[in-house]
């Protein structure tokens, strides 16, 4: 062999300092890669990420992806009725300001 040829993806700055703020916050960061294993874990230590699926050819990473899916989806169903519940609120209370409003004028 006259030489080697490796080529790999390079973090954006800012990644190390939103993956920190997703530990502060209490998230658990994972990064699902292509890359191969030694890639990976340099790249996922610069970021600050402890867990690292390959995803690559092999199939037994599969659970490890889906069990990572369905906290993605518990989590987007939380935050779609957190930000769905302020609006339940306070439709209700605003219709009656108009019904109270309305009672105020002379008949016609």
């Amino acid at each position: 062999m006259i030489g080697t040829l490796a080529v790999r993806d390079d973090l954006r700055p800012e990644a190390a300092e939103g993956v920190a703020r997703l530990h502060a916050d209490g998230y658990q960061v994972a990064m699902l890669t292509g890359d191969n294993e030694r890639t990976a874990a340099a790249l996922a230590a610069q970021a600050g990420i402890t867990d690292v699926a390959l995803m690559g050819e092999d199939l037994r990473h599969l659970p490890h992806t889906l069990t990572h899916a369905r906290r993605a989806r518990s989590i987007m169903l939380q935050n779609v009725g957190l930000s769905l519940a302020p609006i339940a609120i306070l439709i209700p209370l605003a219709a009656p300001r108009r019904a109270r409003a309305g009672r105020g004028r002379a008949g016609p």
